[in-house]
């Protein structure tokens, strides 16, 4: 199987991929199989993706995962609740054909990407490139909206648009500042969601008028930081942006154990190379 075809239906959103929140665990590691503590919990190196089109595949992938996991629960669902037995038998044949597909895509995962489907990981961002969306005229001209020159170097396409690397982010500390102010730009926009589907799903005026006060307050938080977010990065207000993540890092949560016996093994392979070359 090609790795841009690795998840190829289907695979069950069994494990947690998130950002690391922190520097510790990447600030003595040097290869792949180091172990790092960070807050209580040990982490194991396992992968690295150097390029943004490394890390597009890698995300394509757990996106993948990621959109076709409510699909399954749902069929696992309707299995249990289905009350015919023909129909039922029906829906375990579909059931068993998409759980096959799964344990298929997450054998390709392990092999490309050392990445278990049972297993949570960390996410450690190096570098990254903050992109503003380009109109016709921009990319025609190569002069962005304020009249700046741009480098046709700088210009890439993603999902058919066309954007403009305005800005890098090196370094774990600057891309951790720059997760957490996305993050918290997405979960106003979550709660902004949640919030309209509340007013839109309740006829009692009280609560209508108690909620719409609350949906009002929480734009007005969204928009300010994302105000904020914008000025600090040099984003125009009216331009939509994405964050291309250039070089990263895959980190396996260990028990204990495991990060023990890891350690162990890495001793005992050091003392025997050494004595090797003493020999």
């Amino acid at each position: 199987m090609k790795n841009s075809r690795v998840l190829s239906f289907l695979g069950v959103f069994l494990f947690a991929v998130s950002a690391l929140c922190a520097s510790a665990p990447v600030a003595n590691a040097q290869k792949i199989g180091d172990v790092a503590k960070f807050d209580d919990k040990f982490y194991m190196f396992v992968n690295e993706f150097k390029t943004p089109e490394q890390n597009d595949l890698f995300n394509h992938n757990i996106g993948i995962m990621q959109r076709y996991a409510a699909a399954l629960r749902d069929l696992q669902a309707k299995v249990k609740a289905e009350p015919d037995e023909r129909k039922k038998e029906e829906l375990q044949t579909k059931l068993s054909a998409l759980e096959n597909e799964f344990k298929a895509n997450d054998n390709a995962m392990r092999k490309s990407y050392a990445f278990a489907s049972d297993r949570k990981y960390r996410m450690v961002f190096l570098s990254s490139n903050i992109c503003t969306a380009l109109d016709k005229e921009e990319l025609s001209s190569l002069r962005t909206s304020d009249g700046v020159q741009m480098d046709p170097i700088k210009i890439i396409q993603k999902g058919g648009t066309n954007y403009y690397r305005l800005k890098s982010i090196n370094g774990i500390p600057d891309n951790l500042e720059l997760q957490k102010n996305l993050n918290a730009v997405m979960a106003y926009k979550m709660q902004v969601d949640d919030l309209r589907s509340k007013i839109a799903g309740t006829v009692d005026a009280n609560q209508q008028l108690e909620l719409t006060k609350k949906l009002s307050d929480t734009e007005m938080a969204m928009k300010q930081h994302d105000a904020k977010v914008r000025e600090k990065y040099g984003i125009h207000p009216k331009k939509n942006y994405i964050v291309e993540i250039g070089h990263s890092q895959l980190w396996i949560e260990l028990t204990p154990q495991e990060a023990a016996l890891v350690m162990q093994q890495k001793k005992a392979n050091a003392a025997s190379g050494n004595g090797k070359q003493g020999n």
